[in-house]
């Protein structure tokens, strides 16, 4: 029975260990999988935010070649010089700009007077569509680095006034809170101030907005009626507003 007893007892005291290292066993793989899973998430989020677009990567590649990037920007900067002409002696006035223009335009401009752009901000890319349009930039700040893009829809609100509603901001592929892109954005454009235009950042029913108000006193004569987005194209069309203040003051003579 004292034997029986002990052979009893010894099995139970050899058995007791088991039962906390199978829980053991289970908390190690479980923790195991979170931390893997972590890593996981960790390194798709780390390879999504260092993802570049491929809008980007297209406008880009479009204007890599330096002799068509400085003729394109050179046909932009011809275009700006025969509106202001034109819209002093038409009543309307239109203009059509491709998007190589653009950002062969946007690049001269860059690399020639840096400060127009934001600390850390390089590289402005735009890629136009049907009624949208998608920009994208390098930036190198502390905490964000990659490639921001943004997609918006522009719009005429006065006749020195455009509107752009953002749609969607990200970095990299990764999507971008509306609450944090206002916190880093609004700062960055109210800050860089210009002779040319006047940037704020407004909360609308619809989503934020960026309002932005045309400042230069060269084209005061330059009222713009609309902007058109197409593939690849930017149309603005608008009215000579010192032709409109001449006519009404014909109007109202006796």
């Amino acid at each position: 029975m004292d034997d029986g007893f002990q052979r009893s007892e010894g099995q139970t005291a050899a058995q007791a260990p088991a039962v906390p290292a199978r829980k053991g066993r289970k908390l190690l793989s479980g923790c195991l999988v979170l931390i893997l899973s972590a890593l996981v998430g960790a390194g798709y989020m780390l390879w999504t935010v260092q993802q570049v677009p491929d809008f980007y990567r297209r406008a880009a590649a479009q204007v890599a070649d330096p002799e068509e990037r400085a003729a394109a920007a050179a046909e932009f900067a011809n275009k700006i010089e025969t509106l202001q002409e034109t819209g002093l002696q038409s009543a309307e006035w239109s203009e059509t700009f491709s998007q190589d223009e653009i950002n062969s335009w946007l690049e001269h401009e860059a690399q020639r007077n840096p400060e127009i752009l934001p600390e850390g901000v390089h590289r402005p890319l735009i890629v136009v569509d049907d009624g949208r349009f998608h920009l994208g930039v390098e930036v190198n700040w502390e905490d964000w680095r990659g490639i921001i893009s943004l997609e918006a829809v522009a719009s005429v609100t006065g006749p020195r006034e455009i509107q752009f509603r953002l749609l969607h901001v990200r970095l990299g592929k990764l999507d971008i809170a509306m609450d944090e892109v206002r916190s880093r954005v609004q700062p960055q454009i109210e800050a860089n101030e210009s002779d040319d235009y006047r940037a704020t950042w407004v909360e609308t029913p619809e989503g934020p907005v960026i309002q932005v108000e045309l400042t230069n006193e060269e084209s005061t004569h330059l009222g713009l009626s609309a902007i058109k987005l197409s593939q690849g194209r930017l149309t603005v069309q608008g009215v000579n507003t010192r032709a409109e203040a001449a006519g009404d003051d014909a109007d109202q003579r006796p």
